[in-house]
């Protein structure tokens, strides 16, 4: 049986701008570089297959992982991607709201699904979202992670008999100084 945490997150939308290449950026400046020791393009198919230990940069931040699988459409858009192998998430973003974020999540793997605006990563999950303006952190462990983009929503699930960890940290709030 698995256990299920659903936590609402504005930062959940910074993953996705890790994979997708930033959907607040205009079409115009989007780019997503794929660096790696092979990286295959099959038109036809519509799919980038990247080995070796790849990187994927967009403007909000990198991916890395042993080996990623896109596939896109006629316009070259990513459409989905599957990052297998030491999966690590960097970024640093700044969302619709205007607020800052920096998310950094890591697991054995990670799938993206830009229709249903997910983000799933699977395996040895553990990573921290920050609001940066503020240093709120959320600290997250577990074997799947979830990101609803669609709908804010973060879901944590455990195996059984391993449970999930969620840690909130808000900043101290500073003292106030009498007047002089």
């Amino acid at each position: 049986m698995m256990k299920r945490m659903l936590i609402p997150m504005a930062m959940a939308a910074a993953m996705l701008a890790v994979i997708a290449g930033g959907a607040a950026e205009p079409a115009a400046t989007r780019q997503i570089k794929f660096h790696a020791p092979k990286t295959v393009i099959d038109h036809q198919k519509k799919l980038v297959v990247a080995t070796g230990g790849v990187e994927l940069t967009t403007t909000e931040g990198t991916l890395w992982a042993d080996k990623v699988e896109a596939i896109t459409d006629d316009e070259n858009r990513l459409q989905t991607a599957e990052a297998t192998g030491n999966v690590r998430v960097d970024l640093d973003w700044t969302g619709s709201d205007k607020k800052r974020r920096r998310v950094k999540a890591q697991g054995d793997r990670a799938t993206y699904d830009a229709a249903a605006r997910t983000v799933v990563l699977i395996g040895h999950v553990k990573g921290n979202a920050v609001e940066v303006d503020k240093q709120r952190t959320i600290d997250l462990k577990g074997h799947k992670a979830t990101l609803d983009l669609q709908h804010s929503i973060y879901a944590v699930e455990a195996i059984e008999g391993t449970p999930t960890e969620i840690i909130f940290t808000e900043p101290e709030p500073k003292p106030e100084t009498a007047p002089k």
